[in-house]
């Protein structure tokens, strides 16, 4: 009988998984999506714990993964692909029993991915991928999904919707304006300097390479002109009925 129902346990999560990889398989060709992890319990079962792992194998035997990626002992969210590495700090109490969900939300753009993080309703901040993950994973490919057992897994189609549960706007207001306040790792900022943060850095970058790489394409443009100009004025200057007062 023990037999039998670990046989069945591990079917139901088999199929669970089989039905997990072909929503995410999907999902990752839209815009918008989400991971929702619920009922996490703080523990220190590892100083870095994984929490999910995509992979896929095309034709070609090349692999693509997505990870997210739990330290708990410095409390970052770490977000990996194979060309990418990022993290988020997130200040979990260590008294903390529970969390009760972590929302992971993918919003894809021609040519970046930005990761957007909440947890416990309270959203801590964002990632940037330079690429678009659907790019990455190829919806013709075989994927595959590996996840931590110890708490449950939603991919969610429609990340606008309120799917968080007891994930209340007036509480999670609230429970941003208390960690803006009370956290120490904080920095005292003046005025008259503005706030960096990594996202920005990625955007700067990025508008600082497109905008060179305008400079250089107005450069061959005006030069193409030039050289264009001068054909001509060669041209005109070697034309004998072109010159004005002559009769031919």
């Amino acid at each position: 009988m023990r037999e039998l129902i670990l046989t069945l346990l591990v079917l139901s999560v088999t199929s669970e998984l089989k039905n997990l990889d072909a929503t995410l398989k999907t999902a990752l060709q839209n815009d918008k999506f989400g991971l929702l992890f619920e009922e996490l319990p703080n523990q220190q079962y590892g100083n870095t714990e994984i929490l999910f792992v995509g992979n896929q194998e095309d034709e070609m035997q090349r692999s693509s993964s997505l990870e997210i990626i739990w330290e708990r002992a410095r409390n970052k969210f770490i977000i990996k692909t194979n060309q990418y590495k990022d993290y988020i700090h997130v200040n979990v109490p260590r008294n903390q029993t529970k969390l009760q969900s972590i929302f992971v939300k993918f919003e894809q753009y021609h040519r970046v991915t930005i990761v957007s993080l909440e947890v416990d309703c309270v959203p801590y901040g964002r990632l940037i991928i330079p690429q678009r993950l659907a790019q990455l994973f190829n919806k013709a490919s075989i994927f595959k999904i590996t996840k931590n057992e110890k708490f449950l897994l939603a991919i969610v189609a429609n990340p606008e919707s309120n799917v968080r549960k007891n994930c209340l706007v007036d509480d999670a207001m609230m429970a941003q304006e208390s960690i803006a306040a009370n956290n120490d790792l904080t920095p005292t900022i003046r005025g008259d300097i503005p706030i960096i943060h990594d996202c920005d850095d990625n955007v700067l970058l990025k508008s600082i390479s497109q905008l060179i790489a305008l400079i250089k394409k107005l450069q061959e443009e005006l030069e193409a002109q030039r050289a264009e100009t001068r054909a001509l004025r060669q041209i005109l200057e070697n034309c004998d009925p072109c010159r004005p007062g002559e009769k031919h």
